[in-house]
């Protein structure tokens, strides 16, 4: 058996990647705001699949803004 190096979120998720650790707890720490971006007007891509990239994007554009003092 081997210790392995993990990286738990607040709502007790499991990640072995930092950065998806990262990304979750974004999601997490901003969830009812995304949610209400990408079910307003502003937002043309509805679709479940679509949905889904932007909710992604929103997210990364989040971290990255944090890591780059903006």
């Amino acid at each position: 058996m081997k210790p392995v190096k993990a990286f738990k979120t607040e709502d007790g998720t499991l990640f072995e990647d930092l950065s998806a650790a990262e990304r979750h707890q974004a999601f997490l720490d901003n969830r009812s705001e995304i949610e209400e971006f990408l079910s307003s007007d502003l937002n043309p891509y509805k679709a479940a699949a679509h949905r889904g990239i932007a909710r992604m994007t929103v997210i990364n554009w989040s971290l990255w803004r944090t890591k780059n003092d903006r």
